[in-house]
């Protein structure tokens, strides 16, 4: 397979440390695992990464789904130039479908 090009956008909610694991921890998870499978990443920001690999969007997607707690936190998980966009959480803001009407949940 040849390379992808993703963007994972998300937000950890730290404002419940009772939660396990905690947001420091869901934080490190996420980031563990572009580290794991990137190639090479851009992640400037601290909740956009950029990044390429070699594994494609359906197992990719279920990586990320680990590492978060749905009940507080989300992800959207997309493939640069491509209509390939995953959204899961927490999220409120049901206006990202009119913006990408692709885009799926998981």
């Amino acid at each position: 397979m040849s390379n992808i090009a993703y963007w994972l956008n998300f937000r950890i909610e730290d404002n419940d440390v009772v939660r396990k694991p905690n947001q420091k921890r869901r934080y490190e998870d996420l980031v563990e695992i572009v580290e794991e499978y990137a190639l090479t990443w851009w992640r400037q920001s601290p909740s956009l990464y950029i990044f390429d690999t070699n594994v494609d969007m359906d197992h990719m997607a279920p990586l990320f789904k680990k590492c978060i707690n749905p009940e507080c936190d989300f992800f959207i998980l997309g493939q640069l130039g491509k209509e390939n966009v995953k959204i899961y959480g927490k999220y409120n803001d049901k206006d990202i479908f009119k913006v990408m009407p692709y885009m799926q949940e998981l």
